[in-house]
């Protein structure tokens, strides 16, 4: 037998090997040994979606609005799915085959929305910036937050819409999207049906305008805001608020907004999250099947260059 042909027997006992593996449990469930928890992803209502990012990927892809809003739904919950990454178990319901229409609308039709101020440890995601830089921008945004606390006033005011955010009853502080639920019934119904019992429901997505930064000349930033509210079985707010990034306005490819950008807002929201507690087997396990995959990649490099 040729050298090719063993390589191509290779590649296919492995594809197979893999493709086994993978097909064993839905692609968009993750599951792992802990068993004690269940998190589901419920993906942002297609009304709670403001974007000024629309008309230049559409002129880019061709891609209209409602394939841009699904696009992005969607791949904010992969990359929520991602960002939990085997710590308790996970279902996306937005993957889900039955949820799309019926479950979704029954889940929207059993929460409501209100602006709620903006949590006080509410922290803007940034990219990866060295030292210097990290400590430079501590030092300024501290200095803004004296300068810009947000100050009460005696007389009612009526909302204002300013840059995209809404600024409201006696506050100018910063608000977010938070959900509230009203079917009592809703949880009781989730969790017998899917056994989760803690509930991210991603609230609202917003891509605002380029905006200057005197810091940066000549480089505008998009501001990126994911809304979100975490809620356990018992109904009990565990997590809320809003993680926000900046994104050079040049940023048009609607695959690396995904990519690069809603990873690390899902990595934040996901931060609250506790480390699996797996059995030792499972760890020994798991850790074998590493050292063999790495073993046949190896393999694999090894024939590819002969």
């Amino acid at each position: 037998m040729t050298r090719y042909s063993l390589f191509t027997l290779f590649i296919f006992c492995f594809s197979f090997t893999m493709f086994s593996q993978e097909t064993e449990v839905n692609p968009f469930e993750i599951y792992t040994q802990d068993k004690n928890h269940k998190v589901m992803i419920i993906p942002f209502e297609s009304k709670m979606y403001i974007s000024s990012l629309d008309a230049e990927i559409a002129k880019k892809t061709g891609m209209n609005y409602f394939e841009i809003r699904e696009k992005l739904r969607i791949g904010l919950s992969n990359q929520i799915l991602l960002a939990i990454n085997k710590k308790i178990p996970a279902v996306s319901m937005i993957h889900h085959d039955d949820s799309v229409t019926s479950e979704l609308n029954y889940i929207y039709n059993s929460i409501g929305y209100k602006y709620t101020l903006m949590p006080v440890e509410e922290k803007e995601v940034v990219e990866e910036e060295s030292l210097s830089n990290q400590v430079k921008s501590k030092i300024n945004s501290f200095i803004n937050k004296v300068e810009n606390a947000p100050k009460e006033k005696k007389e009612y005011e009526r909302g204002k819409i300013y840059n995209g955010e809404v600024y409201t009853t006696n506050h100018y502080a910063e608000r977010f999207m938070n959900t509230s639920i009203h079917n009592t019934n809703l949880l009781y119904y989730l969790n017998k049906k899917y056994k989760s019992d803690l509930y991210i429901f991603i609230n609202e997505l917003n891509i605002g305008k380029p905006v200057s930064n005197p810091e940066i000349p000549n480089i505008y930033f998009r501001r990126i805001k994911v809304h979100y509210t975490v809620i356990n079985q018992k109904g009990k707010e565990m997590k809320a608020g809003a993680s926000t990034i900046q994104m050079p306005h040049y940023v048009t490819d609607v695959d690396k907004v995904i990519r690069n950008y809603f990873s690390l807002l899902s990595r934040d929201l996901c931060s609250f999250m506790p480390e699996p507690k797996l059995e030792k087997a499972t760890v020994i396990k798991e850790k074998e099947d590493s050292k063999k995959a790495k073993e046949q990649r190896k393999i694999i490099q090894e024939m590819l260059q002969e």
